[in-house]
């Protein structure tokens, strides 16, 4: 269990609590300079692909930037995303990885009921066709 996935609004208070204010409207002003160099950075890759005519995956590139935007909050450093343009140390990969067990979890729990409620829209012979197991 942790902050982002409790459902008990207790644990969560509790373990908001310490770090809550790192992230109020006050202190992220003083650490303006921090994103500012980051979107510079960010506008300079940008421009590189923009000047050899090479497709960008903005995506993969907004993901960099956020990444180096949170080491700028967290450990007053960039992680080195946007410098090298790559998944740095597999971070994105694993939380990705994470995402996707998560998914996997939550459909296993929800396969039965989504199947008992739309099969009841099929025929006999449709409904024999499903894997009803998970």
């Amino acid at each position: 269990m942790n902050l982002f996935s409790t459902r008990d609004e207790q644990y969560h208070r509790e373990q908001k609590r310490p770090i809550a204010n790192a992230y109020s409207m006050t202190s992220l002003h003083t650490k303006e300079d921090a994103v500012d160099s980051c979107s510079v950075l960010f506008m300079h890759k940008l421009g590189e692909f923009a000047d050899a005519k090479k497709p960008v995956d903005l995506g993969a590139w907004l993901q960099y930037y956020a990444f180096d935007v949170v080491g700028e909050f967290s450990f007053a450093r960039k992680l080195g995303f946007l410098e090298k343009g790559t998944d740095v140390d597999g971070m994105m990969e694993a939380i990705e990885g994470m995402l996707v067990s998560k998914l996997n979890h939550i459909w296993r729990d929800l396969r039965p009921i989504y199947l008992r409620h739309h099969t009841r829209k099929l025929s006999q012979e449709q409904c024999k066709l499903l894997p009803l197991q998970h």
